[in-house]
């Protein structure tokens, strides 16, 4: 992979951008001239945008987590990684724990996705449950909105208890569950936008019936969230909250 940046036509570095595996993440500086990539060999490589350069390359313990890396500041990396979130210098500097080991969810949880807010300070982990031990368990699903650096936990959205009453009483009688498919915060930090698939009963064997994907807008300060839009899988129907 070579990443070419439109303005001015630069490429940087040549196939894999330096790295020795994939490319799991990249990340823009938010003033400075600088991006950043995380690949698979358990590297960072900072870059200079303007010369096509690579200024540093930071190695990493265990490598990035869930492909999330964003500039904290212009000189420091957040990254998630097995311990939890750490801040790192773009110059290979000391890093430093944020948050709590408790973020860093355990067996049978595990987290799927990451979204933040564009400063870094608010995240939004999506998180899985499946007990394997018991055949034919449900799969559960969370959501956290944490504060960095603090590690304060904002609020925490049980997907399969909590979703369904948002929406209208004409679709929710038909879904016979739902699946997180998308999470972005709000640039302010305040707000989580989520997309879920709405799901009909399913027979024995059989993949889930798809219904539909519906919308919903999470206020991250007061824990109250509504249901924005909805469509229907089969007629493309819009419906507006």
């Amino acid at each position: 992979m070579t990443l070419a940046v439109l303005s001015p036509f630069q490429k940087f570095g040549g196939d894999r951008m330096g790295h020795g595996g994939q490319i799991r993440a990249i990340a823009w500086a938010h003033a400075a001239p600088r991006l950043a990539s995380a690949g698979s060999d358990n590297m960072i490589r900072v870059w200079n945008t303007e010369t096509g350069r690579a200024t540093s390359v930071i190695p990493l313990p265990f490598g990035v987590g869930r492909g999330f890396l964003r500039f904290w500041d212009d000189d420091t990396l957040l990254l998630f990684d097995r311990d939890g979130f750490t801040l790192v210098g773009v110059d290979g500097g000391p890093s430093r724990a944020v948050g709590a080991p408790s973020l860093v969810t355990r067996d049978p949880w595990w987290q799927e996705d990451i979204t933040a807010s564009p400063d870094g300070r608010v995240v939004a982990l999506l998180e899985r449950y499946r007990d394997y031990k018991k055949a034919g368990a449900p799969e559960r699903e969370r959501v956290r909105a944490i504060e960095l650096p603090s590690g304060r936990v904002l609020h925490e959205l049980s997907v399969s208890l909590d979703v369904l009453d948002l929406l209208p009483s004409e679709s929710a009688a038909s879904v016979a569950g739902t699946t997180l498919c998308a999470l972005a915060i709000a640039p302010d930090g305040q707000r989580l936008a989520a997309v879920f698939a709405l799901r009909g009963p399913a027979a024995p064997n059989a993949a889930p019936d798809l219904r539909g994907w519906y919308l919903t807008a999470w206020d991250l300060r007061s824990g109250a969230r509504r249901f924005v839009a909805a469509v229907d899988a089969g007629e493309g129907a819009f419906l507006a909250g």
